[in-house]
């Protein structure tokens, strides 16, 4: 009769034998067990760590000399749309923006209430007022505002008084801006300065519509006209290099001007992706963008200029609504060299800022 202990190998395991030095442990463990470094491995992982500690001390630097994101470092795609951050209150109808390099100073036109310009920190704590001269005798109604590179001095845009009012950076008033050089009705609008301090200031007439070019002095320099006329531009941007944005605002449409005063790139009005509705502010971002606010569709968006001449749409930020990033007809656009973009938010009394 055959039994279960028939089935059972009784043949003793051997025993496995021990590392180099013969003490019965595996390789690659000691005398107790533990596994153990080579020299070679931990050289090599000191020098992976010292690499990495490298290259993150070397943005930190870059950022504290140049206050840009990490997406402005070379080699890292720039092509994003940014997103909410947060809202300043405490304005009335806001339309034009204007903002200090470093975002250290908002300055924002109120198209009721007071009308004035309000001017900002940028936690959103109020520093004051550019009041407008009451000599005039007429109600103020400002619309844009532009910062002098070099003097911080703000201008200020009045559509009532037909006039562009200069202020100090602390809001002192100091003059209204004398223009030379041409003769017929002033109908200043959207203003923009160049790195020379050139201004360039966008003419809203039923007859004329058209970009003037004033020299520091309010000298006439040159006229920039499109190809077709122009109906109510708005907003002007200068981006570093010399091209100039406009917004054909009732033409739904926006051009944008080589150094050499040419046309080179178009945004054409229409229903399509990247096409404008009722384009109004504008600006160029610290990523190289030209963002353009584009009013009736709530929206703000987001282009890529190619040398070429062809434009890339990168994409839009913002909805209707009176949410956190949402709009109710926004209308002016500013934007600082720490990858902020600032847009007033005209009927929910604001101005929100939005990040890369």
């Amino acid at each position: 009769m055959t039994t279960t202990e028939d089935f059972i190998d009784t043949t003793s395991v051997p025993e496995v034998s021990g590392g180099s030095g013969g003490d019965g442990t595996a390789p690659g463990q000691d005398s107790n067990g533990r596994g153990r470094w080579s020299r070679r491995t931990t050289i090599a992982l000191l020098v992976v760590i010292g690499l990495l500690l490298a290259i993150v001390g070397s943005i930190f630097v870059w950022y504290l000399v140049t206050h840009k994101p990490i997406t402005a470092l070379p080699g890292i795609s720039q092509d994003s749309t940014p997103t909410y951050s947060y809202s300043t209150f405490g304005v009335v109808q806001p339309l034009g923006i204007a903002v200090a390099s470093d975002g250290s100073r908002l300055y924002v036109t109120q198209s009721d209430g007071p009308r004035n310009v309000a001017i900002f920190d940028r936690s959103g704590h109020s520093l004051g007022t550019l009041t407008p001269p009451k000599s005039t005798g007429k109600v103020h109604l400002p619309l844009y505002d532009a910062i002098n590179p070099v003097t911080g001095d703000v201008y200020v845009s009045d559509r009532v008084t037909a006039a562009i009012y200069v202020y100090s950076a602390n809001g002192k008033f100091l003059r209204t801006l004398g223009h030379k050089g041409f003769t017929g009705v002033w109908a200043p609008l959207g203003l923009a300065f160049d790195n020379s301090q050139n201004l360039y200031v966008t003419e809203a007439l039923p007859s004329t519509s058209q970009v003037l070019v004033l020299d520091p002095a309010g000298q006439l320099v040159r006229t920039l006209k499109t190809p077709s006329a122009m109906s109510f531009p708005n907003g002007v941007a200068v981006d570093p290099s010399g091209d100039v944005a406009v917004t054909d605002s009732n033409n739904g449409r926006a051009f944008v001007f080589a150094p050499d005063g040419k046309v080179k790139w178009t945004i054409s009005s229409g229903s399509a992706p990247g096409d404008l509705g009722l384009p109004r502010g504008a600006t160029f971002d610290s990523q190289g963008h030209l963002v353009i606010v584009d009013t009736t569709d709530q929206n703000v968006r987001v282009y890529r200029l190619k040398g070429d001449g062809t434009v890339t749409y990168v994409g839009l930020f913002g909805d209707q609504g009176m949410g956190n990033g949402l709009f109710q007809y926004p209308n002016g656009a500013a934007s600082d060299s720490r990858a902020h973009v600032y847009i007033t938010d005209r009927v929910n009394n604001r101005v929100q800022v939005w990040s890369y």
